[in-house]
């Protein structure tokens, strides 16, 4: 795991090494263990480490690299990396985890190799089959590879967005880099926000997705893609996209149950490779008890190409007198599964305010919760007890139907739409007999899911809500007059089905994404996320709607899989717990004054407002009216996030 830069300069011209050097630096908590350099010319490389070139004279590309050692230690595997005939220079930034079964292929190809690491796999796959390769790959990725011969650059990033890679064109140069930050190290280069998607987040809590970013002029390579840059020009090429299954490819729970436990032991499996110690996340939800469930399993089969010998690490945050609080969930089945337990206690925490900056600066966008300092302080804990690869849960909720409150109304109305009455009303009293959801509730959502509002999305992936009278009327229209209202029907066979998808790869999933990406990595720690194998999810999304979501049980091939692994407390327990985390106290207590900051004159956040509108919500907050304290949340990040990356000279 690591963070990278690179300049692909279309007009060549003498460039210092510092400029590399510093954009690199912004990047060393991504990658502590090891870095290096190379600028790449017509008719020469340099690659250093310590010790600069005294120039690089109009080098066609150069190239920075931070490493955080993860497969084969040794510094052999330190970046910029070359192949072995000097035509090709790549720099990486993720896990192939099935590099061991690509390496052999290769070498029944006639391919040799002189590291143990995944990144000459990678390169030498690319040299072989070019950028067919990508779709070769399982795991989490962003590259870049320079081709000497051709003069071409690639930049690829896996199919989910797992790790992160930007661009931006500045003058004639194309700068890339793992994190946005790097930029701002290039000479003339003043990073500014994207007002519109700034204002469209505070209004409706959605992010930019796809290739668009919070940043003005930055653009993020799309997930599932690769751009070729040619003689100062780029193309975009698309080289997996989420498969359609007009009917249900698995259709019978015995089916469902055996294509999901094979592939996602597997998964899992792929994921414990490492040299070095690797840990799991752990609340009393299902989807982290599922993974510490399978891992104790390899654990007790001792795989022979999975490093074992260290006992499993479990790291849980701890929320002692909440109402949600999952503790002793975690110490049952830590005790069950022979587990080494570590605990934080966030609401103990001190210094909750520079904790909040520190969040904001390496998420480099707003949240709209805590959730990014508990999980930052989670990440600490880990590289504090030696582990620097951990396993999350991700991606579960999105693609299993997870969240109650959005998915079991719309898997009742696709009864509906079925004209299936039975099955609708029996859906019904599911979901009041699970989730506590009444029916008239229930009912009125069938209306709105009719009506297939909850399935359309604008440009920017979400609805306006109601806090629109907040904003100044001249901000939204000069900001939106422009954009006409582009609304997409998200495609899929079922109700249900186009809302996961939406969900997944447009409203829910990316930030969740963008969120463990920076968190874990400004700890210098990896996180590995099994349920997006790239296999497990083709098979979830080709299973029928029942295999997902029944009678208002969620997750409900999951569940089924892991009945004889997991205590029944887990996997009978419908309900959704969300994250019990201190979003009101700390708003309440040591951040109350940055949120009353928020409605001063001199505020970034100022600009977007009417300021009584905005002080009137903040003073019904503190009243108690804390309905609003995800809004809160949005505003008081949102000042956080542009006081840290842009000013006012």
């Amino acid at each position: 795991m690591c963070g990278f830069v690179t300049i692909y300069q279309t007009a060549q011209r003498p460039l210092e090494p510092k400029v590399i050097e510093a954009m690199t630096a912004s990047l060393a908590h991504r990658g502590p263990d090891d870095y290096g350099f190379a600028a790449i010319s017509a008719n020469q490389a340099q690659t250093w480490r310590e010790h600069s070139p005294l120039a690089m004279s109009a080098p066609n590309v150069v190239m920075g690299h931070r490493r955080l050692s993860i497969i084969d230690l040794s510094s052999v595997g330190r970046q910029p990396f070359v192949s072995d005939d000097g035509r090709y220079w790549m720099v990486y930034n993720g896990e192939i985890y099935n590099y061991i079964e690509l390496r052999q292929c290769l070498e029944s190809l006639g391919k040799t190799f002189t590291t143990q690491t995944d990144t000459e796999v990678l390169l030498v796959a690319y040299q072989t089959w070019g950028t067919e390769c990508f779709s070769r790959l399982n795991g989490m990725w962003s590259l870049v590879i320079w081709d000497q011969k051709n003069n071409t650059l690639i930049a690829c990033r896996d199919r989910f967005g797992i790790k992160p890679l930007y661009y931006f064109k500045h003058q004639h140069d194309w700068l890339l880099a793992s994190e946005i930050k790097a930029f701002a190290h290039f000479p003339g280069v003043k990073l500014e926000p994207d007002l519109q998607a700034t204002c469209e987040y505070l209004r409706t809590n959605s992010i930019p997705v796809a290739s668009n970013t919070f940043y003005k002029d930055i653009q993020a390579v799309e997930p599932g893609t690769y751009i070729t840059f040619e003689q100062g020009k780029k193309s975009q090429h698309h080289y997996w996209q989420l498969p359609m299954f007009d009917t249900p490819a698995i259709k019978h729970t015995r089916q469902a149950k055996e294509a999901f436990l094979a592939l996602f032991q597997d998964s899992i499996r792929l994921r414990l490779r490492s040299n070095v110690p690797v840990g799991t996340m752990l609340s009393g939800g299902l989807d982290s008890t599922s993974i510490i469930s399978i891992i104790a399993e390899l654990h007790h089969g001792a795989a022979s190409d999975l490093n074992l010998e260290h006992s499993i690490q479990a790291f849980t945050a701890s929320f002692p007198g909440a109402k949600i609080d999952e503790t002793e969930r975690v110490d049952e089945l830590c005790g069950k599964l022979n587990c080494q337990s570590h605990k934080i206690l966030p609401t103990q925490q001190g210094n909750v305010e520079n904790l909040a900056k520190q969040a904001v600066y390496f998420m480099e966008m707003p949240f709209n919760s805590a959730i990014p300092i508990v999980n930052m302080l989670l990440m600490r804990k880990a590289k504090a007890e030696g582990v620097s690869v951990v396993l999350n849960g991700h991606a579960a909720d999105e693609m299993l139907a997870g969240y109650p409150g959005s998915y079991c109304a719309i898997s009742a109305t696709d009864e509906l739409r079925r004209l299936n009455l039975p099955g609708y009303f029996n859906e019904l009293k599911g979901i009041k007999q699970r989730q506590g959801i009444s029916m008239r509730y229930s009912l009125s959502q069938t209306k709105n899911h009719w009506q297939e509002l909850a399935l359309k999305h604008d440009s920017q992936g979400a609805q306006p809500d109601s806090y629109d009278h907040l904003f100044d009327p001249q901000v939204l229209d000069s900001l939106f007059r422009s954009q006409a209202s582009k609304i997409i029907l998200t495609p899929g066979r079922s109700g249900l089905d186009r809302l996961l998808r939406l969900h997944f790869s447009h409203r829910m999933l990316p930030r969740w994404l963008q969120m463990e990406d920076r968190i874990s990595m400004s700890a210098s720690v990896e996180s590995r996320l099994p349920f997006l194998d790239y296999r497990l999810v083709e098979s979830i999304f080709s299973m029928a709607d029942r295999l997902k979501i029944r009678k208002g049980v969620t997750k409900f091939i999951l569940r089924h899989a892991m009945a004889q692994r997991l205590p029944h407390s887990i996997v009978s327990d419908s309900q959704k717990a969300f994250f019990p985390g201190p979003n009101i106290d700390w708003l309440l207590g040591p951040l109350r004054h940055l949120v009353e900051d928020c409605t001063l004159e001199n505020a970034y956040v100022a600009q977007f407002f009417v300021k009584e509108q905005l002080s009137s919500t903040i003073r019904a907050f503190y009243r108690g009216e804390h309905k609003h304290v995800r809004f809160i949340w949005r505003v008081l990040n949102t000042e956080l996030w542009m006081q840290s990356y842009f000013n006012r000279d």
